[in-house]
C-alpha cells in the first residue's frame, strides 16, 4: 500500500512538472494590438460617395465578426454608402494601405480622408456618434 502511494504521489509529481513546463513554453497572448488605420484613400480605388460619407468595410468571408459589422452598416438609418473590400479578392487593398486584420471599418469623407476606424465589430451606437461627429 505504502509503494503504490509512494509511486502515485511520484506520478502526479512528475504531471504537475511537465504542465509547469508546457504552461512556460506557450507564447504571451498579446494584451494590446497596435493597428494603425490609414489617414487617406485614394478616391479612385474606391467608390466613395462625391456628396456624404463612406464606410469602407474590410472583411472575410471566414470572419463571424466581419458579417455582424455588415448587418450593422447594412442596418445603418443615416445616409451612409457602404463599400465592402474582401480581403481574399483584394489583397492589394489591404497591403497599399496596412491594414492588419478584419473587419476594420473606415468612415471616410468624399476626398477619402479617413474621420474614423473601427478594429473588430463596430456597433450602430458607434457608427452614430462618429457620424454625428
Amino acid at each position: 500500500m505504502v509503494v503504490q502511494l509512494g509511486i502515485l504521489v511520484a506520478t502526479i509529481s512528475v504531471g504537475v512538472a511537465i504542465a509547469a513546463v508546457l504552461q512556460k513554453r506557450k507564447p504571451d497572448i498579446p494584451t494590446a494590438l497596435n493597428y494603425k488605420a490609414p489617414t487617406q484613400l485614394d478616391p479612385a480605388d474606391f467608390d466613395i460617395s462625391e456628396t456624404g460619407l463612406t464606410a469602407i468595410a474590410f472583411t472575410s468571408p471566414k470572419c463571424r465578426s466581419c458579417t455582424q459589422v455588415l448587418n450593422e452598416l447594412a442596418g445603418f438609418d443615416q445616409d451612409l454608402s457602404v463599400i465592402n473590400v474582401v480581403s481574399e479578392e483584394n489583397p492589394d487593398l489591404l497591403e497599399r494601405y496596412s491594414i492588419d486584420g478584419v473587419p476594420t471599418t473606415l468612415l471616410v469623407d468624399s476626398h477619402g480622408v479617413v474621420l474614423k476606424a473601427f478594429f473588430g465589430f463596430v456597433s450602430e451606437d458607434a457608427l452614430n456618434k462618429a457620424v454625428s461627429a
